[in-house]
């Protein structure tokens, strides 16, 4: 099972000297199998079939250990979204992830223009995601951070 989702094109607002770029990915949904996202900047010919950490625009990638059944009690995976200050309950097994991919190079080679597109390409084990429906990349939040 591959995905593939563009981003873009849009204003960067990056400084053309910076320190370091991370990209980070709010709120990912791991309740689904695991998978390997590959990260890609400016790049809308990128596919599944040429998918290469090897390729010119690849900026990094991240992966997500995923769980497509809950096996606890009822209300084990239920997400508390409000939490109270003095909540001491443990953090539900299926509370959303945080990503962050350094892309400093990568956001170096392709700051020639002030417009700029993020390819995502989402792959998982044919096996895995069998019978699995709905999206593999499920978040909430996207942003790129840069530091001077």
């Amino acid at each position: 099972m591959v995905e593939t989702h563009v981003y873009g094109p849009f204003g960067h607002g990056v400084a053309r000297e910076f320190q370091r770029a991370d990209l980070e990915f709010y709120r990912i949904n791991h309740f689904r199998p695991s998978f390997v996202v590959n990260v890609y900047f400016n790049d809308p010919d990128v596919d599944e079939k040429t998918d290469s950490p090897e390729r010119a625009t690849y900026a990094g990638s991240f992966s997500v250990f995923g769980h497509t059944t809950c096996v606890g009690d009822e209300g084990h995976c239920v997400e508390h979204l409000e939490v109270g200050r003095f909540d001491d309950r443990p953090t539900p097994p299926l509370t959303r992830a945080f990503k962050r991919v350094q892309v400093t190079d990568a956001l170096r080679r392709c700051l020639d223009g002030d417009q700029f597109r993020i390819t995502l390409i989402a792959t998982t084990n044919p096996k895995a995601g069998a019978g699995f429906e709905g999206d593999l990349l499920d978040f909430q939040g996207l942003q790129l951070t840069s530091f001077a």
